[in-house]
This record gives structure tokens, sequence and C-alpha cells, in this order.
């Protein structure tokens, strides 16, 4: 192994990044070795266009990356790894620390994989790979991935830029795996803003009018997740409750700026009886709270055949606005 240098077995990786043994890492940051532009082929990202990131120095020192307990080196600028705030940044900050003055880091419990995809934001500030064989774009659980990824090394862009893609409809679908919130939950992040996301779109998916096969095998998934997860289930429940308190109040404030005549040919009475149905809402919604505290399991028929029954009332409610529900 002394003579080889293995490059970085992770595709699609535009980086300047190697992966080789502890005992070449200084020889190769300090430019000693006489063939290993050779040895690395195709894979050595070390010297890029100078126009792909003016704004960073690929001059700078380069940083050794020990991963995993067979401490594979991985080798980046030191430039790009304290470019955003977070581990990196704080362990390199003005040689403080013993990392800062040997440009070494090690990360004994880490993957390759794991720290190739945080190369891969530090470099190009994206999240997927931009060349051309490349997947076009990550799936929901690659996005997770990112996001405790962030987390755990205190990269809040990469954590905003992951909450801002995920979701139906936005990049690659997939059915909707419950795995998504036990991911989340084990990694102590249950109400952080990726679990408040997909809290959200879950719901706002529960309360749309979908029929097809798919949505309802993903329903079910999700409600089967619920079953076994009753404080997870309650963050579900009053997130519905929130949502349609908001959608109501749109309604409400609506109808009065319409004013009686108008609430009236629309086919809303803007009265307290009218208000009493969003009432009912939270009464179903505080009871479910309850038998689930009291850790009983969330039966798939009963919980459709609720918010079926809540959405159907309010569409009686709102006649031509239900499109709104």
């Amino acid at each position: 192994m002394a003579d080889q240098v293995a490059v970085l077995p992770v595709p699609n990786l535009p980086l300047p990044i190697l992966a080789q043994p502890e005992d070449l890492s200084e020889e190769l940051s300090e430019g000693r070795s006489e063939n290993h532009s050779e040895r690395l082929g195709d894979w050595d990202f070390r010297d890029p266009k100078p126009d792909e990131n003016p704004m960073i120095s690929y001059s700078s020192p380069t940083v050794t990356l020990l991963v995993g307990p067979e401490k594979v080196a991985m080798m980046a600028h030191r430039a790009f790894l304290t470019n955003y705030d977070g581990f990196f940044a704080t362990c390199l900050k003005d040689d403080r620390f013993a990392e800062g003055m040997k440009n070494k880091i090690s990360l004994p419990d880490e993957e390759t994989e794991k720290i190739g995809k945080i190369l891969m934001f530090l470099y190009t500030g994206k999240l997927w790979s931009p060349l051309p064989d490349s997947v076009a774009c990550p799936s929901n659980t690659e996005l997770v991935e990112f996001y405790t990824l962030a987390d755990k090394y205190c990269l809040k862009e990469l954590a905003n830029i992951a909450v801002n893609y995920v979701g139906p409809g936005r990049w690659c679908q997939e059915p909707f795996p419950w795995s998504l919130f036990k991911r989340l939950n084990d990694s102590v992040l249950r109400g952080s803003m990726m679990w408040s996301k997909l809290v959200e779109w879950v719901c706002r998916e529960i309360l749309s009018d979908h029929n097809s096969d798919e949505y309802l095998g993903e329903l079910r998934s999700i409600v089967d997740g619920l079953g076994s997860d009753p404080s997870a289930a309650i963050d579900f429940l009053r997130e519905i409750s929130d949502i349609r308190t908001a959608r109501a109040g749109a309604v409400i404030a609506w109808a009065a700026s319409e004013g009686e005549a108008g609430a009236s040919a629309h086919g809303w009475d803007n009265s307290p009886i009218s208000h009493s149905v969003l009432y009912a809402d939270h009464g179903c919604l505080i009871e479910l709270d309850s038998i689930l505290n009291a850790g009983f399991r969330l039966e798939i028929a009963i919980t459709i055949e609720l918010l079926h029954g809540i959405s159907d009332q309010r569409k009686a409610t709102l006649n031509e606005h239900s499109y709104m529900w």
C-alpha cells in the first residue's frame, strides 16, 4: 500500500480531493512526489481552471482529513474548508488548535462518502455534481442525509439549501418513506427546520384530494409510522390544525372584505355559526391528541375517516371555494 495512491472511491466529485494512505499525505501536500500526477489520472482535480471560483484561492495550503478507523486521507484546500462558518473553519481558524497548526483533522467515526458530500458543497456551493454524467438532483432521502451532515458539522448554509429543496415535485420523485422522520429522530433533530418542513409537506398531502393508488399507499405508510410513534403523530395533528386554521382565517378575512352581500353570494355565511365549523375541527384534533397521549395506536381507517370527514364538512361549508381545502 505504501507505494500506491488510492483515489477517492466516490464518483462524480469534481473536487481537488485525494484519498490515500496516511503516510503519503505530507509527501503529496508538499508536492514532493515526482510522479503523483500520472498515478492519479482522470481523478486529479487539484488544478482546476482559474475562473471556476475566483473568490477562493486554489493555491492555499492543503489540509488532510483522516477519515474513518482506517484513517483514509482526503486532501482539500484550506481556503474552501474555512469558507463557511462551521466545524472545519473553527478547527483551522487562526491556528489556535492543533488541527490548524498541522493542517490535519482526524474524523475517526466518519465515512469517506459523507465527507465527500460535504466537500462537494464546500467547493461548489451545490448539493450535486455539475458533471454531465452525474445524477441531476438528490432525492428527498439524500436531502435529509445532507441536513443531518449539516447539523453535525454546523454548516447552516448547507442545512438551509437542503430544507429549501426537499418536498414533492421539487426534484426527484420517490414514494414517501417514513424512514425520513426516523432518520431525523435518531439524529436528535425532531423539531428541526427539516422536521417541520416534512411535517408541513405530509399534512398538506393528507389534506389534498389525491386518489391514486400510489398516493394512498404513501398515506398508509405515513399513518403506519404515526401509529408507531404517538409523539410524532401529535406533531402532525397540530400541524394539520395550524394549516386548517390559517386557511380558514384567510377565507373568513376574504368573506369579510367582500361584505355581507358578497359573502352570501359566494355561499359563505359570515356568522358565529359558520365559525363553529373551525372550532369543531380543533375539538376533533384535541380529542385525538389525548388518545395518542394515552398510548393508543392510531388506526389507518380511523385516521382516514376522520380527515376525510373534516374535509367533506369543510367543503360543504365553503361551497365553491372548496379548492382552498
